[in-house]
């Protein structure tokens, strides 16, 4: 299975998404195969799934020059380019401010949280 890199990787499981990895500031090609072959990560979302503690251990005990803050930068570059999880409940909402009218004691709350920036 090709990447979406073009690069060659290959998975057993069919369908699998594979993410450039490199793309993530910090993470050259030498990191990005330490991480898949050490934790079998291959997209964004894995990598951003992986506890930083978890990381910064296995680089520890090999001896890897991988700082506390060099993961959580990383791990927060994954995040952001994993986008949404499909468990999130992030999800924009955009309400009318008929709706909000409609919830009682909300408008006022609103209306003197964000005095005057609300339009009709």
């Amino acid at each position: 299975m090709k990447s979406q890199s073009g690069r060659g990787h290959r998975s057993s499981s069919p369908g699998r998404r594979f993410d450039d990895l490199t793309e993530i500031k910090g993470v050259g090609e030498a990191l990005e195969r330490w991480f898949r072959e050490s934790f079998d990560i291959h997209s964004f979302a894995d990598l951003a799934a992986l506890p930083a503690d978890t990381i910064e251990a296995r680089a520890k005990k090999e001896a890897r020059n991988l700082s506390r803050s060099k993961i959580e930068d990383i791990l927060s570059r994954a995040k952001a380019l994993a986008g949404p999880s499909p468990e999130s409940n992030d999800v924009p909402v955009l309400i009318t401010w008929n709706q909000v009218t409609n919830l009682p004691g909300l408008a006022s709350l609103l209306t003197k949280s964000v005095s005057g920036c609300i339009t009709g």
